[in-house]
């Protein structure tokens, strides 16, 4: 038991770092981003498309949604129109086990 114990906390630890290092990584202009919202899908899509991009995808989680647009203001803007959080889509992927 104590060795299960020892290595759920090892895993804690070790994707806890991952977390902060994919949370701390800048998003780009022109690079996939993950947009953060209280709002449901369909709300999360038009604070994407006022702020000058587009939804990347078929399907958005139940708060977040990725996105990309080269404009270099569109990080801003997202932020500005509604966005709780704007991270690099990218260093979610790979921290998800995926590539964009």
């Amino acid at each position: 038991m104590q060795l299960l114990i020892n290595i759920l906390l090892f895993l804690m630890v070790v994707m806890s770092g991952s977390l902060v290092t994919a949370a701390s990584a800048r998003p780009v202009a022109g690079e996939p981003v993950l947009v953060l919202s209280a709002h449901d899908s369909m709300s999360r899509e038009r604070i994407v498309r006022s702020s000058g991009g587009q939804l990347i995808g078929p399907v958005s989680a139940p708060l977040a949604s990725l996105a990309v647009s080269n404009d270099p203001k569109f990080i801003s803007r997202l932020q500005s129109v509604g966005a709780l959080v704007v991270l690099d889509g990218r260093a979610i992927a790979q921290l998800c086990g995926a590539s964009l």
